[in-house]
């Protein structure tokens, strides 16, 4: 398992499309979980983009 300061290739603690393009499921919600559209996408921002789709209904999760 790859972890964030894996990818993190220049160490500024966000990574840029470049670096997140080896995780297939990172690289396809980099722009909709970059927040503040500054093409640097940070830790914070994508457990804030998995929080809020966990939280809205899918068809894997009906119940909500």
């Amino acid at each position: 398992k790859v972890s964030w300061s894996d990818l993190d290739a220049d160490h500024d603690g966000s990574l840029s499309k470049t670096e997140a393009a080896p995780v297939d499921t990172l690289s396809q919600a980099f722009d909709t979980a970059d927040a503040d559209k500054d093409g640097a996408l940070t830790a914070d921002e994508y457990k804030a983009y998995l929080a809020a789709r966990q939280d809205s209904p899918s068809p894997s999760n009906p119940g909500r």
